[in-house]
């Protein structure tokens, strides 16, 4: 099998596209290895090339459009003025001008695969009912059906289908892939490292709940807990973003500023500021030892969050929406704890039903008391109450829960290669 991969060769991308083959040999800009009986040859080229009717070709969103990750172009679109526009607008402004590009420059009846995950959901800069009208999801359709389309984004609807808004669409699941591309994004490895650390703890809190973007419903989430007046639990509001935005409008709800809502976390009186940055004690700059430029996904996380209580509150990228009839995705917050084989709640049921979907298919054991919370602030405050009440009872069963999750989701890591799985198991596809 030959893969034509037009990015420029680099040790993440080939572990990336080639992890758990055997034989592998890096030769410059080829790569040679084996997984299920098939040779493989990967070509990383700059300019597209269909000289041979067989090969695959390759473009991975994520080592593709520059953004904060990576300035790796697509090489032969590299001179294209509507290719330099779309940099200029960057994400998510470029987005139907970057779908354009590759329906107008690449032959489908050629076997094009496109991975498309990169810690973003396509479903939601159009509204689901406008789906069938809107241009920029016509592209997205026909992108999705004349390739072999990979993205995370997970349709888990029980009520609706994908197809059910007028317009079709045909995705596909590179599982391992979108691990690997988390690891590139927040370094999710270290969680799995971080591990056999927690399991060595005694936290002092029952619970946490640590969060680092601004969001109505976070605030409410911060209030209604803290209202609670219960000692067991630890809340945490990561602070370097506040004093990089100040006197500014938050992007995503441009009706509320960065100082009123730092001013309203102030109000909350058991609320930690995790200060990365500390203007009255020098040494506590965690900004100067690393903490972001060595990873992508901060350490303070692991040592001053993580270790803080026995249940993590996650509240996933997109709990916030209002309708869940769209595909979602699993982000670096619930992988972490998962690797960590940290125990966890869920401020919304969405990622427990991707869990479900993706790696372990045994629910979680309070999936009915967190799908009836549905990002409501006083029924999450009603639950963590409960559960406070009676730890003793209900800790052990999440405990084992989480300990099974982790090791499908190891088992999962290290047994497979998704994409290649399934383009071996549908050569005809």
């Amino acid at each position: 099998m030959i893969f034509n991969v037009y990015h420029e060769a680099s040790e993440q991308i080939i572990h990336y596209l080639t992890h758990k083959t055997t034989d592998r040999e890096v030769l410059g800009d080829m790569v040679r290895c084996k997984f299920k009986g098939h040779e493989l040859t990967f070509l990383f080229l700059k300019e597209i090339d269909y000289s041979n009717d067989n090969a695959y070709h390759i473009i991975i969103k994520q080592f593709a459009f520059p953004s904060q990750l990576h300035n790796d172009p697509y090489f032969f679109l590299k001179d294209n003025e509507e290719y330099k526009k779309s940099l200029e607008l960057g994400y998510p402004h470029n987005v139907e001008i970057e779908y354009d590009l590759i329906l107008d420059n690449i032959d489908f009846s050629k076997k094009w695969v496109l991975l498309w995950s990169f810690g973003e959901n396509m479903f939601t800069r159009v509204g689901y009912g406008d789906w069938s009208s809107s241009s920029q999801m016509q592209k997205l359709s026909k992108l999705t059906k004349n390739t072999t389309f990979f993205v995370d984004n997970i349709p888990c609807s029980t009520d609706y289908g994908l197809n059910d808004f007028g317009i079709d669409f045909n995705l596909h699941t590179s599982f391992t892939q979108d691990i690997y591309m988390w690891n590139v994004t927040a370094q999710i490895r270290w969680a799995y490292e971080f591990k056999d650390i927690f399991k060595r703890l005694d936290p002092e809190y029952q619970f946490c709940l640590s969060l680092r973007n601004p969001k109505p419903h976070r605030l409410k989430f911060f209030q209604v807990l803290d209202s609670l007046n219960n000692s067991n639990i630890f809340l945490s509001q990561y602070d370097l973003l506040f004093e990089k935005n100040k006197e500014r409008n938050i992007a995503s709800f441009p009706e509320i500023t960065w100082d009123w809502y730092k001013n309203e976390l102030d109000k909350i009186k058991s609320l930690n500021w995790n200060r990365v940055v500390d203007t009255h004690d020098d040494f506590s700059n965690l900004n100067i030892v690393g903490n972001f430029e060595a990873s992508r996904f901060e350490f303070d996380y692991y040592f001053r969050i993580l270790p803080k209580a026995k249940v993590q509150i996650l509240d996933e990228t997109l709990t916030n929406q209002s309708d869940y009839k769209i595909p979602q995705f699993l982000s670096e917050k619930t992988y972490i704890l998962a690797l960590a084989n940290v125990p966890f709640i869920s401020t919304h049921h969405y990622p427990l039903d991707i869990i479900v979907k993706l790696i372990f298919d045994v629910p979680h054991p309070y999936y009915e008391e967190i799908k009836s919370i549905d990002t409501d602030e006083n029924k999450l405050k009603e639950f963590v109450q409960k559960f406070s009440d009676n730890f003793d009872e209900m800790y052990p069963p999440l405990v084992e829960w989480t300990n099974n999750l982790h090791n499908e989701l190891v088992k999962k890591i290290n047994s497979d290669n998704s994409m290649l799985s399934h383009l071996i198991d549908n050569p005809n596809h």
